[in-house]
């Protein structure tokens, strides 16, 4: 029997000026729920991974940095990066949207 690997990931475009700044990345990165993720897209039949390597890879680093589940820390890292929400109801995904929107429509 042979273990499969099938990998999914998303990759950012950083000449967006957005996604430029290291705390909206690092906030996109805290809003994810990865094992929501998991149990909901993937049916429960994948495992997390901390990089690009899956954990059974030899060249796997089993104590590399992960990010965890924390919206708080998302919403204060895009407050620091200047993309308060005006009404607090916005998830940090949605609060990144509209600046992007508002970036796009400054420069066009």
């Amino acid at each position: 029997l042979r273990a499969k690997i099938d990998m999914a990931s998303g990759n950012l475009n950083l000449r967006d000026p957005v996604l430029q700044d290291l705390r909206v990345r690092q906030a996109l990165a805290y809003a994810i729920d990865r094992r929501a993720i998991i149990d909901y897209l993937r049916r429960g039949l994948a495992g997390l991974s901390a990089g690009l390597l899956p954990p059974i890879s030899w060249a796997s680093a089993p104590d590399a940095f992960s990010f965890p589940v924390d919206p708080v820390k998302a919403r204060s890292l895009l407050d620091e990066a200047g993309y308060p929400d005006p009404d607090g109801s916005g998830s940090p995904h949605h609060r990144i949207r509209r600046a992007r929107r508002g970036r796009r429509s400054k420069s066009g």
